[in-house]
């Protein structure tokens, strides 16, 4: 099993057995959202978002995601809520 796929489902793991590991959402964000996945990127950097509301670190990628897709309009709105947030 190659390396990325190993960290994804031990994070998955980790997600099942405690829904509140913010870290373990915003990593799993991040492998996706490095992968190119934006889609499945922004489910959990949403997942991260509902527990960590005002992260603007979280916010900012969840806005690039979007960006990526090319929905400007919430890319803009997310970066607009980082900053306040910041």
């Amino acid at each position: 099993m190659n390396k990325p796929l190993k960290e994804i489902n031990a994070l998955k793991e980790r997600v099942q057995k405690d829904p509140k590991d913010v870290q373990a959402w915003s990593r799993l964000a991040n492998v996706y959202q490095d992968a190119g996945m934006f889609e499945p990127a922004i489910t959990f950097y949403e997942r991260a978002i509902d527990l960590l509301p005002n992260n603007a670190n979280l916010l900012t990628d969840m806005g690039i995601c979007y960006q990526s897709l090319k929905q400007f309009d919430k890319a803009l709105e997310l970066l607009e809520r980082a900053q306040k947030a910041d």
